[in-house]
């Protein structure tokens, strides 16, 4: 045996053995804290041992898991353990969140916060933030879950690295490995690796080997995911753990698809989800039913992968997680393309470009793009799938995506290519040929080989063509695939008989023909033991049902055997009658038959003038298809044209909202200066005229400053990149009473704020406080001198509600219906420029919120405005 293979088996023996050693102590571990937990005294140790029991059975049995988290919090509660009341609740609310109960979980973790209180007791709050910032992430919310997995690292800062610290940063993982930024997926995924083995604890070693191999696989790196795999499924075997196998099965599953053996990924894919079936989690079974159809449309069972989708799809309404929807509605669209169904396709397509719109994740829009692409090029509209195919090359190669460059590239050389483009085609894929070789997918350079190979015997390089066909062939002899394989004998068979190889041509044309007929044969098996399935379990049921009726059969026999007796001499007495009537039935029988005849000579010629009035209607339908393909391409361009005028709007957008930022800085210094000028005057001027002109130099100056702070809030409302964090309801308060104190005491006004806010409120600082500058500043302008201004902050369970009130000059019923309106003024007394609650309306709704006059009284107005949490 060579030193190398020797070694790395010693290497592998050792790693399993180390394997097996933890994951026994693991067991050990939960026998030991029962143990602990039968002897105990102490109430407050029993939580803490509750605790940990719920928190260690998750990896085996989640309904143990899920009593211990029940038990630990009864306790808690009866004896008032803040610690203990926050792990029962946040332990409940995983297991809520793993059934998908999203609304459950989230009420389980802020009942966790709320005990607490503020104050932290080891690893918590941590585990909590980190449970919230799981909710956010599986629901498509990913700046809220960033937010919260930092604010759970910050507080673990200074203590040892533990559980808690591996699972934030396992979990922020997965956001990346969601936004596509696989090195930080794995370096974040590597990191809590390394804490999970100081830590010894086996599963969670396997939770961090399943990530990796997802984000291996994912960025096309399929041989490190393969190892991580099948580490997964040694733990799985060694402790019997079904749900570790479930993973194994499901991601191994996708390895084969993403490597070219279809019949074996089809085959692992069933079996997880028939695994799935023995749990009542929903995140599971949505997953695995996605995956196959996925499986199922690539493969070319589009019908049975539409049946999958379309389940997977239904079931993910009930779980809101949108990055789930717009993948499962992509793959939806992909299946009714193959079907040769473009509405729907259309239709579905643009559906999931709506969701990944509204998540924002820039790699599935590239697919989406791609898939445009594939639609466009299966009906042969070559320029649109030259359009969608170069914006998704555009996408990832800005991104650095390997994968979906290389696919680009590929696809788009295969429209140069039946375009006759030829030298364009041939520089695309060797580009991406060059990209698939460097990270070793052998599924793509298997297929850029033969590519090459074909598209070089059209161009007339037969040498060359040879080459790369014998190289794909060289591949194929290690990594058998079938269907790559008949395309090379193929591709192989025409270039022979171009050069005049007969004997070698007709060589691949037998093999071509032979695994043409093996796929067949082997399509056709698999469609027959799924029919013998089916034929099976309705024989049984015909069987059942023919004993029933055998029996109703003997009892209605026994029955007629004794009508017969009783009724046996009428029978011989009505003989004669009924023979009489036999003869004269048969009479009239004849006389009908010639009817007969003489009606089918009539419906004949009926149904000869039917079938010509079909033939027309046929003719006029074909007319109509033509005039719908017509009418879908002219839409398309339209599209087309409203996206990229979208686009300008919106660059023409943003490009004004800056100039109205920068211009407003810009025009505030001189404004400044004005207004300083004008406070020297009244000392070094004494002639009363100059002095009343400055005073109006001086008001029209504030006038304007004032217009300009306007614009300046709407540039804050319209920014993408605000801090999102949590707000001090009473500081923002105080800094709006101290900003306008000049303007209380000139007017002798009176301000009072009541702020009672029972829970941690998150959202944009800057955005709250437009909104309550301008509604203040407003209650200022339409009141008069000794007048009074109230501002009360309160909440509900899903609101923070505000209330601003001041005893003014009132608001006309006339004018309420305008009042939120741009430039809108509701008084010819207003000096304003009727901007202040058009800002507050639009920065309300930016926050998600409502805003309205409460009341408006002849003397007094309210403004009530609503800001949800989830906001």
């Amino acid at each position: 045996m060579p030193l190398r293979t020797l070694y790395s088996n010693l290497l592998l023996s050792f790693l399993l053995g180390l394997i097996a050693i933890n994951g026994n102590a693991q067991y050990t571990k939960i026998e030991l804290l029962e143990s602990k937990l039968s002897k105990e005294k102490i109430d407050t140790v029993k939580v803490d041992l509750l605790y940990q029991l719920g928190s260690e059975y998750w990896d085996y049995d989640f309904e143990k898991g899920l009593a211990y988290s029940r038990q630990c919090l009864t306790l808690a509660e009866k004896i008032k353990y803040p610690k203990g009341i926050a792990q029962g609740n946040t332990n409940l609310g995983l297991y809520y969140y793993f059934n998908g109960e999203y609304g459950i979980a989230r009420s389980y973790y802020q009942k966790a916060l709320l005990a607490l209180n503020g104050k932290t007791y080891g690893d918590f709050p941590a585990y909590t933030y980190t449970r919230i910032g799981n909710l956010y992430r599986v629901q498509s919310n990913y700046d809220s879950a960033q937010f919260f997995y930092s604010k759970s690292l910050k507080q673990l800062q200074g203590q040892k690295p533990g559980y808690a610290t591996s699972s934030t940063l396992h979990n922020l993982a997965l956001l990346y490995y969601i936004k596509s930024d696989y090195d930080s997926a794995i370096l974040n995924f590597s990191e809590s690796l390394e804490l999970r083995k100081q830590l010894r604890d086996t599963m969670l070693m396997a939770e961090s080997w399943r990530g990796l191999g997802m984000a291996y696989m994912d960025n096309g790196q399929y041989d490190s995911a393969d190892l991580y795999f099948e580490k997964i499924i040694d733990v799985a075997n060694k402790f019997k753990n079904p749900e570790l196998e479930m993973f194994y099965l499901l991601y191994k599953g996708m390895l084969l698809f993403e490597t070219g053996n279809a019949v074996e990924s089809i085959d692992y894919l069933t079996r997880s989800l028939e695994i799935s079936d023995q749990h009542n989690f929903v995140r599971y079974r949505v997953t695995m039913l996605y995956f196959i159809g996925k499986v199922y449309t690539e493969t070319g069972e589009f019908s049975k992968g539409a049946d999958y989708l379309i389940q997977a799809l239904q079931l993910n309404k009930q779980l809101r997680d949108f990055k789930q929807d717009a993948d499962i509605t992509m793959e939806l669209g992909r299946a009714f393309a193959h079907q040769k169904n473009q509405l729907l396709a259309k239709e579905y397509v643009a559906a999931a470009k709506a969701l990944y719109s509204k998540i924002n994740l820039v790699k599935e829009t590239a697919l989406i793009n791609n898939l445009q692409g594939a639609i466009a090029y299966e009906w042969k509209e070559y320029d649109s799938a030259a359009f969608y195919y170069k914006k998704s090359l555009e996408i990832n190669q800005a991104n650095q995506w390997n994968k979906g460059t290389a696919a680009a590239l590929f696809n788009l050389s295969l429209v140069y290519d039946i375009q006759g483009k030829y030298n364009e085609a041939y520089s695309l894929q060797m580009e991406s040929l060059a990209m698939e070789e460097k990270y070793g997918n052998i599924v793509g350079i298997i297929i850029s080989y033969n590519s090459l190979g074909k598209l070089l015997e059209k161009m007339g390089n037969l040498e060359m063509s040879r080459f790369y066909l014998m190289k794909c062939r060289a591949i194929l002899n290690h990594t058998y695939s079938p269907i790559y394989l008949k395309e090379n004998a193929l591709f192989l068979a025409q270039l022979n008989t171009k050069e005049g190889r007969f004997k070698e041509a007709n060589k691949y044309y037998q093999e071509y023909i032979q695994l043409s007929d093996s796929l067949y044969s082997s399509e056709s098996l698999n469609r027959s033991l799924q029919y013998n399935s089916l034929y099976k379990l309705n024989e049984k049921e015909d069987e059942i049902r023919i004993l029933n009726q055998s029996k109703e059969i003997q009892q209605g026999q026994l029955q007629l055997q004794e009508s017969q007796l009783r009724n046996q001499r009428l029978y011989i007495v009505f003989s004669i009658l009924i023979i009489g009537f036999f003869i004269a039935f048969s009479y009239a029988l004849y006389k009908f038959n010639k009817k007969i005849a003489k009606a089918r000579d009539v419906l004949k010629s009926l149904n000869f003038e039917v079938q010509e009035k079909n033939e027309e209607i046929e003719a006029q339908s074909e007319e109509l298809t033509e005039a719908n393909i017509k009418i879908s391409s002219i839409n398309e361009e339209l599209e087309k044209k409203v996206e990229i005028r979208a686009g300008e709007l919106k660059e023409a957008h943003k490009e004004l909202d800056t100039f109205f930022y920068r211009s407003s800085h810009d025009f505030r210094r001189p404004l400044t200066t004005f207004i300083g000028l004008a406070e020297v005057a009244k000392i070094a001027v004494k002639d009363s005229t100059a002095l009343n002109l400055f005073d109006k130099v001086k008001e029209n100056a504030l006038s304007l400053d004032k217009m300009l702070r306007k614009l300046q809030s709407m540039s804050i409302v319209n920014a993408e990149e605000l801090i999102f964090r949590e707000i001090s309801f009473k500081e923002v308060v105080t800094q709006l009473e101290n900003k306008f104190q000049d303007v209380y005491e000139e007017k002798k006004m009176v301000f009072t704020n009541k702020v009672s806010i029972g829970k941690p409120f998150y959202s944009y600082p800057e955005i709250v406080m437009v909104i309550l500058e301008n509604l203040i500043e407003n209650g200022i302008d339409f009141s008069g001198h000794g007048t009074k201004l109230d501002i009360s902050i309160a909440n509900s369970p899903e609101n923070v509600i505000i209330e601003i009130k001041n005893n003014g000059e009132g608001i006309r019923p006339e004018s309420i219906p305008h009042v939120f309106d741009m430039f809108f003024r509701g008084s010819n007394n207003s000096k304003g420029n009727g901007l202040g609650l058009y800002i507050a309306k639009k920065a309300v709704e930016k926050l998600r919120g409502t805003i309205r006059v409460k009341d408006a009284l002849p003397e007094s107005t309210i403004f009530l405005i609503e800001l949800p949490f989830t906001g």
